[in-house]
């Protein structure tokens, strides 16, 4: 399509959440019929199984062409940690995790979690409490992507709930609209507390 608008604001850098430069040019690669379908009956679908897989493709392909930025780095898709490995650990299968080995529970070794929804999905806002209970592995940063709305909408939904602001997870959460339809793509990447005390309302 010809007139293509990219528009992309991140107020996030790589010492905030590690390797969000990829995640956002991953984002970017990801074609606009990967976040949505029409069925026979003309209802409109969006696919969060399909935008997820694609995404992750395209991550890995950034990580084949920079394998020493990547060297002993682990991509997975709802790689699951349970208490039979954490203690006090509930089962969590976050939909991306960035991690030095699918079986490594340490720490400093768990770089980000990350957790999907796509627009029309009217319990996309429960992911947030997926994040508190996965904190006791330590993730460096948690991403919840929020795929096709834009930063307005989803801004106006984190604004509703009812944060917690007294945990790590409040500091450490990012959150991602990415918006792709009729030539037309967005992507805003913020942090959850910038948004909860609307420091990014007009970026």
């Amino acid at each position: 399509m010809a007139n293509k608008i990219i528009d992309v604001i991140s107020t996030v850098s790589n010492a905030q959440c590690l390797h969000i430069d990829d995640f956002i040019s991953a984002l970017l690669e990801v074609e606009e019929f990967y976040y949505t379908y029409t069925t026979q009956k003309q209802a409109k679908k969006y696919p969060e199984r399909v935008f997820a897989y694609e995404l992750y493709h395209q991550f890995r392909k950034i990580m084949e062409k920079n394998p020493e930025k990547y060297h002993s780095i682990y991509l997975n898709g709802e790689q699951q940690k349970s208490k039979q490995v954490v203690e006090d650990l509930e089962k969590c299968a976050p939909d991306l995790v960035l991690h030095d080995c699918i079986y490594d529970v340490r720490p400093d070794g768990q770089f980000w979690a990350s957790e999907i929804k796509m627009k029309g999905n009217p319990d996309a806002m429960s992911d947030f409490d997926k994040f508190y209970r996965m904190e006791v592995l330590g993730f460096k940063c948690y991403i919840f992507l929020y795929a096709g709305v834009t930063f307005e909408e989803m801004a106006e939904e984190i604004r509703k709930l009812k944060v917690r602001t007294d945990t790590a997870v409040y500091e450490k959460t990012i959150c991602i609209s990415t918006y792709n339809e009729n030539g037309i793509k967005q992507i805003h990447c913020h942090s959850l507390k910038d948004i909860v005390e609307d420091k990014v309302r007009n970026s």
